[in-house]
């Protein structure tokens, strides 16, 4: 049976996807016939010690698969909510 949970994402919902082993949220940013873009914040240490925060985005299939068998992020879990990001 095919995954139909993410058939109707639309832009604002927050998702909850595998990162090696955790679970991070993202904010869907994107919505395409197919697939869909979200966007989270990654934080990470620079090479001279300095706290660094920047923006990722992932792509998922539909189904909630990630969008090539290479990327190292897991797939989608689960719709969470949904917010105005629209500004509307």
């Amino acid at each position: 049976m095919k995954n139909t949970q993410f058939n109707n994402v639309k832009i604002g919902d927050i998702i909850i996807f595998d990162n090696k082993g955790i679970n991070d949220e993202a904010i869907v940013c994107q919505v395409n016939e197919k697939t869909f873009v979200v966007r989270t914040m990654y934080y990470f240490k620079n090479m001279q010690g300095i706290d660094t925060f920047t923006t990722r985005f992932y792509h998922f299939h539909k189904t909630g698969t990630k969008t090539h068998h290479r990327y190292t992020f897991g797939n989608a879990i689960a719709i969470t909510s949904s917010i105005n990001i629209m500004g509307a």
